[in-house]
């Protein structure tokens, strides 16, 4: 009998460092449209945009490479790892739950917003609009 029980504690054992470890990381990425600091913790919320969208959470122990922390217009590309809470005190304490992020790259500061330079002139070449009436 005793020695049924260690044959069949050292199969579990040979089982168990047997069978690979499992990380369970999935990825994710979008552009930051909101990042807003979490109290308490030191995180940061971000609301990521398509093609991955949701609501993530920065840590202090996340893994960031280039370019640092989420901030709004940034592009985050990373894994996620567990579900994890913002709190946030704008007038009382709102809890929002989120995703952490357990390793994330993130680009450089956004690029400005395109502004098309003044239109200067009322004409083109079809005549008129001049004021002298002269090419």
């Amino acid at each position: 009998m005793f020695r049924r029980h260690i044959s069949v504690l050292m199969l579990c054992a040979m089982l168990l460092f047997s069978a690979p470890n499992v990380a369970l990381a999935y990825p994710f990425g979008g552009q930051t449209k909101i990042a807003l600091p979490c109290f308490f913790s030191g995180s940061i919320l971000a609301l990521i945009g398509p093609p991955n969208p949701g609501i993530y959470l920065w840590t202090p122990i996340t893994r960031t490479y280039s370019n640092g922390p989420p901030a709004p217009g940034k592009w985050l590309l990373g894994l996620t790892s567990i579900p994890y809470i913002c709190v946030i005190l704008p007038i009382g304490p709102v809890v929002i739950p989120g995703v952490a992020i357990e390793m994330m790259g993130s680009s450089g500061a956004p690029a400005p917003a395109y502004v098309p330079p003044p239109f200067v002139g009322s004409g083109g070449t079809s005549g008129g609009g001049g004021t002298s009436g002269q090419f």
